[in-house]
């Protein structure tokens, strides 16, 4: 079995537009390989990331226990470790 890498990284979700276009509200998202990216945004239920400096981050701040559940389960699946 591979050894994969993860971690829990500290990161900042911006609000988006309108009055408040650059506030900044605190997060943390989960880092995966990089090469995830494409299959998590093509399975049936996709999980949307963001690639940075070689890893796809995974933002964690509005999901639900069973989302985050269900993203993992994803993750997991897009690896081929079912």
């Amino acid at each position: 079995m591979l050894l994969r890498r993860q971690a829990l990284e500290v990161t900042v979700a911006r609000a988006g537009g309108g009055a408040l276009p650059l506030a900044e509200l605190p997060s943390f998202a989960c880092a995966v390989e990089e090469e995830l990216a494409e299959p998590l945004r093509l399975a049936s239920r996709p999980v949307i990331g963001i690639v940075r400096d070689g890893r796809l981050l995974l933002d964690c701040r509005t999901l639900t226990d069973a989302e985050a559940d269900e993203a993992a389960a994803a993750v997991v699946a897009a690896r081929g470790d079912e």
